[in-house]
């Protein structure tokens, strides 16, 4: 069995969204970053990654989804990050 990469970033951001409704910013900015790594290194893998992520082969048909998909969520991970810096005030992150 595959690891579906795509929906532990998803997860990853609910919990980030979850945590940001009762005010804990700061641990809602740890998991925005989190699944914007997971998708980053799924998207994007640099040439090492190609061969191996996280002990097991990368899956590069994207399991039935379209890059289109992965670009989008990855972009709203990075909203949700923008969002959580913003209500700590960290504007030059």
């Amino acid at each position: 069995m595959t690891k579906d990469f795509y929906l532990d970033a998803i997860q990853k951001f609910n919990l980030c969204a979850s945590l940001s409704t009762i005010g804990k910013h700061e641990k809602a900015i740890k998991y925005a970053q989190d699944g914007i790594i997971i998708l980053q290194k799924y998207c994007f893998p640099s040439e090492k990654e190609l061969l191996n992520f996280g002990g097991q082969k990368v899956n590069h048909h994207f399991e039935n989804r379209s890059m289109a998909m992965y670009i989008e969520t990855l972009s709203k991970g990075f909203y949700n990050l923008g969002v959580e810096l913003e209500h700590l005030h960290q504007y030059d992150k």
